[in-house]
């Protein structure tokens, strides 16, 4: 097995065992599964950036209150208005909701056909060799619940609110957005630029030298 395929595996291994539901369950089997055939399966654009993320620690938590990162900060993953592939919605303890994010459909089959010839470490070192092929190729985002498992419809709500806040679902970026991608990631470079933004080259470089002389955008 290459080592791409292997290190798909050992992500798709740890994070099946932390997906596994406990017993303090909160958010209702039936939601969880309209959100797994509503939404998973399907590529969305970012509205934010997301962190990799180490599956022991490290959780992107989306609420009303906005977004914050738990765990130690990691390096960022995807960036807004890339697009993500959402391969599975699952359940987790606290009132929330995790959504595990690859690149594209290609990585999550490639984690699922590598998974049985793919040994996990042993040892002191299992967390960081795992995690670092975790942050390689996916994360998740906590969708963090006010509502209580004994209000399904306003958990309903809730949800559909911060995937809104997450993904742009019924809308595309504005040139404003685009715009101000490109002013606050001055140091990417311009080929990336150009493939999260849709800009071409010389509109990127226009807006980059109306920002250096000082003049309004």
């Amino acid at each position: 097995m290459n080592p791409r395929c292997a290190g798909l595996a050992l992500s798709a291994l740890l994070a099946t065992a932390l997906l596994i539901p406990g017993t303090a369950l909160a958010v209702k089997r039936e939601i969880i599964k309209e959100l797994q055939s509503e939404y998973a399966g399907h590529t969305y654009q970012l509205r934010m950036d997301l962190r990799g993320t180490d599956y022991f620690a490290a959780f992107n938590v989306v609420s009303e209150n906005g977004v914050h990162y738990r765990g130690r900060e990691l390096s960022i993953l995807f960036y807004r208005l890339e697009t993500v592939y959402l391969d599975r919605v699952s359940n987790e303890a606290d009132n929330e909701v995790r959504l595990t994010l690859y690149r594209n459909r290609n990585d999550a089959k490639q984690v699922r056909g590598s998974i049985p010839g793919a040994p996990l470490p042993v040892g002191p070192d299992q967390e960081s060799f795992v995690g670092a092929f975790a942050r390689d190729f996916s994360t998740n985002v906590i969708l963090e619940l006010k509502a209580g498992k004994k209000e399904p419809e306003a958990q309903r709500g809730q949800i559909a609110a911060l995937m809104e806040r997450l993904f742009y679902l019924k809308e595309m970026p504005t040139y404003e957005e685009r715009e101000e991608f490109v002013l606050s990631h001055p140091d990417l470079p311009l080929p990336r630029l150009c493939e999260i933004t849709g800009f071409n080259e010389d509109l990127i470089r226009g807006i980059l030298k109306k920002r250096e002389a000082g003049e309004p955008k």
